[in-house]
């Protein structure tokens, strides 16, 4: 084979790719439009605030209790790493758990350095509780039904 050939082979592959990376997102939007389009119906709305407050409550019990970080970084200029450290100190976070961050201002390339260690606790029977709460809720069933009739 020339190496021309080699190459359209290859320009082929990637165009073959890409398409397919396109078809794949277009499904993704179609059914998230679809979706919404259910939960904004009146009839599903209750379903919808039933199943927010639970997905709420769930991230509660299973967001980290603590968050320890340790960071060393640069952007590469003086300017725009003191930009980024103006804006990870907005965060309450780094103040509630104590996170250890150092600006590299002398630094000729952009680069991070990170160590960090994150402790909490899953418990099953919590996972377990609202997953049986939104089985036994009547307007769950029916979005389920009819998301499922859908797809």
């Amino acid at each position: 084979m020339k190496i021309s050939d080699k190459i359209r082979g290859i320009r082929q592959k990637i165009r073959d790719i890409l398409q397919r990376i396109k078809q794949a997102v277009r499904k993704i939007e179609d059914t998230i439009t679809k979706i919404r389009t259910i939960l904004e119906d009146e009839h599903f709305r209750p379903a919808a605030a039933f199943l927010g407050g639970k997905a709420g409550r769930l991230l509660r019990r299973v967001f980290p209790k603590k968050f320890r970080l340790t960071l060393r970084f640069s952007t590469g200029s003086p300017d725009t790493t003191g930009e980024a450290l103006g804006v990870i100190a907005m965060f309450p976070q780094a103040y509630k758990y104590r996170w250890n961050i150092t600006p590299d201002f002398t630094a000729e390339k952009a680069y991070a350095e990170a160590d960090f260690d994150v402790r909490g606790r899953i418990f099953l029977f919590h996972m377990a509780g609202m997953l049986i709460a939104v089985l036994r809720n009547k307007d769950c069933r029916g979005l389920y039904k009819t998301i499922k009739n859908i797809f």
